[in-house]
């Protein structure tokens, strides 16, 4: 049967394991975001969202779409590791530049209100997320229980810290810090996994011109699919911004914050069976075909059970956990 099967365990291990951070993350990041609202208030916590809002819009210039290029890569290539791994690493720190001098451009538009100091703080996150192939590649081997080990660790500190910050009464931009921090730490989580639970080591990444070349021509199509829904997922803020402030920004936030909750589950299921998916195409056509429309299924099913609720108790929910100041959320 089925169930019984290896490569079912492997992956049902697998789906468990980032179901379990993801969750882990979102109820403790859920808790810590709604005391860090109400500290702020609306205005300031519109204030650190608008920058949240305006790096993201170039988010995808530092990703190049590169994200299930390389898992894929990965899959069938696995003589081709060490080329892999530090090719993408370099094409992902280039990005970084790229989106942080973009993001230089934008600050200079008149449109755009924003602390320069946070924006700049927020965009070096990129840099750090470079670090993030060394996800695909546990993501490629179905062992994603050492990055998630990574990420609970990162999630409670970073938690703790904001925690700390608001008994010290601290400033905005403490909390902009606290997002670097963030990412640094996982980068060095993820530094630290990849040296010592896989068969290669940081020293053996190495670049490949001819590679680079490759991914790009795979990725670019990428590259501008997430540019669109960066622009898609993020405008929205911004023009916030500029017709009605930042108070206005901050309702808004603590409404998407919520809202955005349920992306969490297709995220999990997608990125755990993606390599099944992919070695299912390898396979026959027929097996993709089911497994595509089995996941696609259990999609609309797991959408339905999250909206009505959500979209019926919307008001007791804003009042219950951000309280009267974001009423109009």
């Amino acid at each position: 049967m089925i169930l019984s099967s290896p490569g079912f365990k492997k992956y049902f291990s697998n789906v468990s394991w980032l179901a379990f951070e993801r969750f882990f993350r979102l109820g403790l990041g859920l808790f810590v975001s709604v005391w860090v609202a109400r500290y702020l208030g609306p205005e300031a916590f519109g204030e650190i969202n608008f920058a949240v809002s305006l790096v993201g819009l170039v988010a995808a210039f530092s990703s190049l779409g590169l994200d299930n290029v390389v898992v894929k890569k990965l899959i069938k290539n696995t003589d081709d590791v060490n080329q892999i791994m530090g090719t993408t690493f370099v094409l992902k720190l280039l990005g970084a530049v790229a989106s942080f001098i973009f993001i230089g451009a934008l600050l200079q538009l008149p449109q755009i209100n924003a602390d320069e100091n946070i924006v700049y703080i927020l965009a070096a996150m990129a840099f750090f997320q470079a670090s993030n192939n060394i996800d695909f590649f546990f993501q490629a081997i179905a062992q994603n229980k050492y990055v998630v080990l990574v990420k609970l660790i990162q999630a409670s500190f970073v938690a703790i810290s904001r925690i700390v910050l608001i008994y010290m009464n601290a400033d905005l931009i403490w909390f902009a810090w606290v997002y670097l921090l963030d990412a640094l730490l996982l980068a060095l989580g993820l530094f630290f996994v990849y040296q010592k639970y896989s068969l290669f080591s940081l020293s053996g990444w190495q670049w490949k011109q001819s590679l680079a070349v490759t991914l790009l021509k795979s990725s670019w199509p990428l590259i501008m699919s997430a540019l669109v829904v960066s622009v898609y997922m993020k405008i929205d803020q911004v023009m916030l911004q500029y017709y009605y402030g930042l108070y206005a920004v901050g309702n808004y936030a603590a409404a998407s914050r919520l809202s955005e909750i349920p992306y969490i589950i297709p995220i999990v299921i997608t990125t755990a069976l993606f390599p099944a998916i992919i070695n299912a195409k390898t396979i026959s056509s027929e097996l993709y075909e089911n497994r595509m429309k089995n996941l696609y299924s259990m999609m609309f099913v797991l959408a339905m059970l999250v909206i009505l609720p959500i979209t019926l108790l919307s008001d007791w929910i804003i009042l219950l956990l951000y309280g009267e100041a974001f009423e109009e959320s």
